[in-house]
């Protein structure tokens, strides 16, 4: 039996808003990392204002927390990772992608302490050997980090001592020697001061981690053009990144509060930056194998029926056929 418990407290929302104004036209759910960097560039190099657009800013720690806040009403729009969409599909949440902008098979990692003269990157058959029973695993529930968590106990055919916590939480537990090893993305392994202590495994072709834009279809059908025009923004944003990464991966820390050089060129070459909507059929094609993957999962952990087609498909929208009508 999996044996589970928690660690503290969890608070996924950041709470830093930009002050609304009349003229607002969009409010987004953002989250607090590098690997959100078109939407903080959208924003730094002012593409928003480029489009004709005011958007004001939430910053949520997970994605599930910030498509809460779509379901809620207290965002237009958000950013989410392809868990909670697929808790979105077995629960037939009014929600609708409307576009892809970061894949990754990196950003998402088991870390551990180093040990003397250790590497930085560790391999499966390093877990393998240390992991058993008893072995305690720091995780964030109902996040891409269980799921990846649930991946290499599979591989490993051992349940571990799960505790799951938020992610600042887990940081503090590992470095503190509360937990073995920690199932988390970046950046808080990144940003940790011990940093220099910490080694890791990328989940690589284990879980590829995509970063997704969600609305409500009411939104979507009264902000339409808004919704284009933030999309486009983005988009331009994924452009930008590829033509000119050595300018703007500073721009991108900035805007994150980060000190210049935080991120390692290594991390953000494990990043893919590209906006894919309704004008691409393979986009559909991916997103409804990706969302059926994360559904399954979660139906099977949670003794649910397994979705239909129709639940997964009707979370894709692909009205955006191309940005500002073009």
């Amino acid at each position: 039996m999996m044996k589970a418990v928690f660690l503290s407290s969890v608070l996924f929302v950041v709470g830093t808003m930009s002050s609304c104004t009349e003229n607002t036209e969009l409010v987004f759910g953002d989250g607090t990392s590098y690997w959100m960097a078109p939407t903080k560039l959208a924003k730094a190099e002012k593409l928003f204002s480029k489009y004709g657009l005011t958007v004001d800013v939430v910053e949520h720690v997970t994605g599930a927390a910030a498509k809460a806040a779509v379901l809620g009403g207290a965002l237009d729009v958000a950013m989410t990772a392809s868990t909670p969409l697929g808790a979105s599909v077995l629960d037939r949440d009014e929600l609708r992608v409307i576009a892809t902008y970061m894949r990754s098979d990196f950003v998402l990692k088991l870390v551990r302490l180093k040990e003397t003269d250790d590497v930085d990157v560790f391999d499966i058959k390093d877990v393998r050997k240390r992991w058993n029973a008893d072995t305690r695993v720091g995780y964030v529930r109902g996040t891409i980090s269980e799921h990846f968590l649930d991946i290499i106990e599979k591989e490993l055919g051992i349940e571990a001592r799960r505790i799951h916590s938020s992610p600042p939480s887990l940081i503090k537990a590992l470095t503190s020697g509360k937990v073995d090893f920690i199932s988390l993305w970046e950046p808080y392994r990144l940003l940790s001061e011990d940093a220099d202590r910490l080694c890791y495994m990328p989940s690589g072709d284990r879980y590829s981690v995509a970063l997704h834009l969600v609305t409500r279809p009411d939104v979507l059908a009264s902000k339409t053009s808004q919704l284009k025009a933030f999309v486009e923004s983005v988009h331009e944003a994924c452009e930008m990144l590829e033509a000119d990464p050595e300018r703007l991966r500073g721009a991108v820390e900035q805007a994150v509060g980060y000190k210049p050089g935080t991120v390692p060129v290594s991390e953000w070459d494990g990043v893919k930056f590209e906006v894919m909507r309704g004008n691409q059929p393979e986009w559909q094609d991916w997103l409804a194998t990706t969302l059926r993957r994360e559904a399954s999962w979660l139906a099977n952990k949670g003794s649910r029926t397994a979705p239909e087609a129709s639940d997964v498909t009707r979370l894709i929208d692909a009205s955006l056929i191309n940005a500002l009508g073009k």
